[in-house]
């Protein structure tokens, strides 16, 4: 496509509300009130902010919520969880149902029922992560927070000895660190709370060594006991390389890191993390790699490619492309290996393939043209699943990307207004710009 034609293309394009993104009024009469608050939230998520689309859809759901019993709000709850929303997007949609929203006999049939559907694990995460401190919200009040860790210790307990798959331990990690905010230390003297931290210890004494939540719990109860000196030194950025506060991990890294050349036995033990059972210690770990001066770099990058394209963890997978940000002057030989998982017969999942975009995005300057090739084609396959990283993908590979401005334009129109002021300030721009001359 000529210069020309791609600039009347992107200007003539005019962002819109999708087509699901009717104003309510639009919507017939007697339509099922758990759909119709998931069309709201759509058009809400996709109006431009103070739109009349947007107050309209807004005004609409809230009076759908404030009609609604408890029961369905837990349905309607359930529907406006996007399992391709960020976590603060999804407690957003949660804010709008109003104080406890969610029955304590639901939360207990979502938590106790392993053969949840996604969704209603997302609506679970969510939900506890309102006992978090950094959720300035009036969601839950302290009685529901204590009565949910109430729950989670029944479960905690029923789990107990039983080596539960690892999505359910992945969901009890979540769940866990959410109570282990500093709502748990303000209220360790309740009996709700007592009761969470005797059922960790029963499952920690239970677990098999190597089992992931079992591992989690035994460090979690250690790092409990401490609360002070958390990050003074080597052997104790180690240990808190596995606290369920995310900040603290990132604390414990970035001292890592800065050992790497004082240290050798600390940087020794945190490969050795590498192969930890718990996701949030692996991804720790490699992290430190971003804080160490590009250590290293023919074993650090090999490494972190293997992680992309083997590791299950989600998190240590986003932290190994991060990782290799960091060293993305030296890894050249890193963008073929990356190319090669999709030539596997079971494709990567959305958000390995996410990952491995993002990844790519900042290596993509150093790629071939036949590698810019198979890394826009796989971008533009990816937008809808793995939108993050296809976007960051597409951005890198500026001008290159010309021939997909379409494509791009297309899921535009259809995105939420975060990912269309993304793809207007950001993303159109670097691929529009004039190559520059050698």
């Amino acid at each position: 496509m000529c210069k020309c034609g791609l600039a009347i293309l992107i200007i003539s394009t005019c962002i819109t509300v999708s087509t699901i993104g009717q104003t309510p009024a639009t919507q017939p009469v007697g339509a099922d009130a758990v759909e119709l608050a998931g069309q709201l939230w759509k058009i809400m998520r996709s109006a431009d902010s103070d739109s009349p689309d947007l107050k309209a859809a807004r005004k609409e759901l809230l009076g759908l919520i404030a009609k609604a019993p408890p029961a369905q709000k837990t349905l309607i709850a359930t529907r406006l969880m996007d399992p391709s929303a960020g976590e603060s997007m999804n407690a957003t949609a949660l804010e709008l149902l109003g104080r406890d929203p969610i029955p304590l006999e639901d939360v207990r049939s979502m938590l106790f029922n392993q053969d949840r559907s996604y969704r209603r694990r997302l609506l679970l995460r969510t939900y506890y992560s309102f006992c978090r401190s950094d959720r300035k919200s009036s969601v839950l009040s302290p009685q529901m927070m204590l009565k949910l860790a109430d729950l989670l210790a029944g479960r905690v307990e029923k789990l107990a000895g039983k080596k539960p798959p690892y999505g359910e331990q992945r969901l009890l990690v979540r769940l866990c660190a959410s109570i282990l905010s500093p709502f748990a230390y303000a209220a360790r003297d309740e009996r709700e709370v007592r009761r969470f931290f005797g059922a960790m210890r029963v499952y920690a004494k239970t677990a098999e060594r190597g089992e992931a939540f079992g591992e989690t719990a035994r460090g979690w109860l250690t790092l409990h006991a401490r609360r002070e000196g958390l990050v003074a030194n080597a052997e104790s950025a180690l240990l808190a390389l596995g606290h369920w506060n995310p900040l603290i991990r990132w604390k414990a890294s970035a001292f890592l890191g800065k050992l790497s050349t004082s240290d050798p036995d600390a940087i020794q033990q945190t490969w050795a993390l590498l192969d930890d059972p718990r996701d949030e210690v692996r991804a720790a770990a490699a992290r430190v790699f971003v804080f160490a001066g590009q250590a290293n770099p023919e074993k650090v990058v090999p490494r972190m490619v293997r992680i992309i394209t083997e590791d299950r963890g989600v998190i240590v997978q986003a932290a190994a492309a991060e990782v290799l940000a960091a060293y993305a002057h030296g890894t050249d030989v890193a963008i073929q290996p990356l190319l090669d998982a999709f030539k596997n017969r079971r494709r990567p999942g959305a958000k390995r393939t996410g990952s491995i975009l993002l990844a790519l995005s900042h290596l993509a300057v150093r790629a071939t043209d036949e590698q810019k090739k198979r890394i826009l084609d796989l971008a533009v396959k990816s937008l809808r699943r793995s939108t993050k990283g296809a976007l960051a993908a597409l951005k890198a590979l500026g001008p290159y990307a010309q021939r997909a401005v379409g494509a791009i334009v297309k899921y535009r129109d259809a995105a939420d207004r975060f990912q269309r002021r993304y793809i207007n300030q950001h993303v159109l721009p670097a691929i529009m710009q004039r190559p520059t001359r050698e």
